[in-house]
């Protein structure tokens, strides 16, 4: 990502991220949390198939797909992807196989 990308973004250093290992805390007093809440409300009721894709490489949300997978009724039973090779920038890392992704799953609707 070229410097003017990350600033009009307000994306974090890229190497800064990817030598972080401490996943980031999220308090109440964050301001989106009572979104957080009201979108997981949804959640825990979707039923429609929800398919997780994340990279095997994020030290952020390493281990974030299980709590999709366990508390999403939709996810039971999908073919959840991990992408190697990938951090926490997967869109990025990864271009071309996030949208096959995305393809292969439908494909099986």
């Amino acid at each position: 990502m070229c410097a003017a990308a990350v600033i009009a973004f307000g994306a974090p250093n890229r190497d800064r991220m990817r030598r972080k290992k401490a996943p980031i805390a999220v308090f109440d007093r964050y301001r989106l949390a009572a979104a957080n809440r009201k979108a997981w409300e949804v959640l825990r009721e979707w039923r429609k198939p929800f398919l997780t894709a994340f990279s095997d490489g994020d030290p952020v949300t390493r281990g974030g797909e299980r709590v999709f997978q366990k508390l999403i009724p939709g996810a039971q039973g999908q073919p959840h992807v991990t992408i190697a090779g990938a951090g926490h920038f997967l869109q990025e890392d990864k271009g071309p196989e996030c949208p096959q992704v995305v393809i292969d799953f439908l494909s099986r609707m």
